[in-house]
């Protein structure tokens, strides 16, 4: 399948299944968007065999008892140049063979003005699942299911102790830091919104000594860290 070009699409599917991963982690969803219609889009996710597990067990690992959930609406207009920019670095193959049964699938499914239908999986995989949650986020959002995405950092053996408060709006796609000194008025900067993924991969991939770590309100000399987390959002950033 060729390189797409955005503005001769009506509309997109997207249907990804996790793989053969073990509950409460094994999911599908599905996101449909019309951009002939203000990007009116459908979202729903469905998790998959967890009537295998006790509801104490998916709560451990970090779940609700009923994580399965849908949406309709629109969204933003910047959305439409995202999709433009993933689909032009796209390479598309018709069928995924040399896969792993744990792999994730990724099927894309496009509808042109005509209202012929092309279907074709990616092959930057990590593109895709990269962006895809991105976007999955971004309902969240928008559904209210989900703040925006919230990281702190404190420092309070400096003098004068500082903070540092990093938002990311998935739904504007709105990346802002805002640095703050004890007596100093807070410091608000906005950064492209692709660097975003470089600075989660600064705070989420390092090697933490857990074990060292202590739990609460900040003390003299400490420093903070809360790295947030959304619904929607298990960012592959590695």
């Amino acid at each position: 399948m060729e390189n797409i070009d955005l503005g001769s699409l009506g509309g997109i599917t997207i249907k990804y299944y996790s793989g053969d991963v073990p509950p409460p982690y094994c999911c599908q969803y599905e996101l449909a968007i019309d951009f002939q219609n203000q990007l009116f889009s459908r979202y729903k996710i469905e998790y998959l065999f967890r009537e295998e597990l006790t509801e104490a067990e998916i709560i451990d690992e970090g779940f609700a008892p009923d994580d399965n959930f849908s949406w309709k609406g629109n969204l933003p207009v910047l959305w439409e140049e995202e999709f433009e920019e993933v689909l032009a670095k796209t390479s598309w193959i018709k069928k995924k063979t040399n896969r792993n049964a744990e792999d994730p699938i990724i099927e894309v499914t496009m509808m042109d003005l005509e209202g012929n239908v092309m279907v074709g999986y990616p092959g930057e995989m990590d593109l895709w699942l990269y962006f895809m949650e991105e976007a999955i986020q971004a309902v969240y959002e928008l559904a209210g299911r989900s703040k925006p995405l919230l990281i702190k950092y404190m420092d309070l053996g400096e003098e004068p102790a500082f903070k540092v408060d990093i938002e990311a709006k998935f739904s504007v796609r709105s990346f802002t830091v805002t640095k703050e000194q004890n007596g100093l008025a807070p410091v608000v900067k906005e950064y492209p919104w692709h660097d975003l993924k470089h600075t989660l991969k600064d705070i989420y991939l390092p090697d933490y000594n857990w074990e060292a770590v202590v739990q609460g309100k900040p003390k003299k000399g400490a420093k903070y860290l809360d790295p947030g987390k959304a619904p929607g959002l298990n960012l592959t950033v590695g």
